[in-house]
């Protein structure tokens, strides 16, 4: 009889544990920063489980179901977390308009750095780029101020005019990196594509996100405002 109640209650307990067991962790309420339209969804929904996200989106037409965890965004801006550039790709700078040339030549996807000794480029090396679909990362914050970080900074407004994709790397400079490439005339939108541009936060994703203090819309710096951050679906301490 003893064995029996045992049984059943033990039954009920696991039968309870699935009943009560979370359905994911849902983030509602506050701003998603769409990266790939570059728009802020107000009152929004994350849903994640595991180390992605499940759904993503506006309130209206975001599921959440009620057994979610639920954590209150309301009054913060999620974002995803910047993505990681392969390390290995970044010790090469162009530091001459030949060896740049070199590097378009060879088809490297990321180019390093911008000529500093010339700001003349000939429109068949741009089409080039384009049709290859070059990624540069122009590094401006290693160079001392004077000509050489001026002619830098003109030659990475000229190839983001000219449709050419310009990335931050994030990290310790990364900070540093767009205020120089605001100092060389790109706007709120091409700083914060710059540096988000590669991550997203939509059905599929990796659970990697920022929670900020606002919108980076609104000004590239809050991207840096972060309150709390998770890395696949786990908050980190700290932070």
């Amino acid at each position: 009889m003893k064995t029996m109640k045992l049984v059943t209650v033990f039954l009920m307990a696991g039968m309870f544990a699935c009943i009560t067991k979370p359905d994911g962790l849902a983030l509602v309420g506050g701003g998603l920063l769409d990266t790939t339209q570059l728009l802020l969804i107000d009152d929004s929904i994350i849903l994640l489980r595991g180390e992605f996200v499940r759904v993503s989106g506006h309130r209206s037409v975001t599921p959440l179901p009620a057994a979610a965890e639920k954590v209150d965004m309301k009054g913060r801006v999620v974002c995803p977390m910047p993505a990681t550039i392969d390390e290995s790709q970044m010790d090469t700078p162009a530091l001459t308009m030949e060896k740049f040339l070199e590097q378009v030549s060879i088809r490297r996807p990321l180019i390093v750095g911008v000529p500093l000794d010339s700001t003349a480029w000939e429109r068949h090396i741009l089409a080039l780029m384009r049709a290859q679909r070059v990624v540069i990362a122009p590094q401006l914050w290693k160079l001392k101020p004077g000509p050489d970080l001026e002619r830098a900074k003109k030659n990475t407004k000229i190839l983001l005019d000219e449709e050419i994709r310009i990335i931050v790397a994030p990290g310790a400079s990364a900070e540093q990196e767009l205020a120089l490439l605001a100092a060389a005339g790109l706007d709120n939108k091409q700083l914060v594509r710059a540096y988000l541009q590669n991550s997203s936060l939509a059905a599929g994703s990796n659970a990697s996100l920022l929670v900020l203090l606002g919108s980076p819309l609104a000004s590239w710096r809050n991207m840096f405002k972060v309150e709390r951050k998770m890395i696949l679906g786990k908050w980190q301490a700290g932070g």
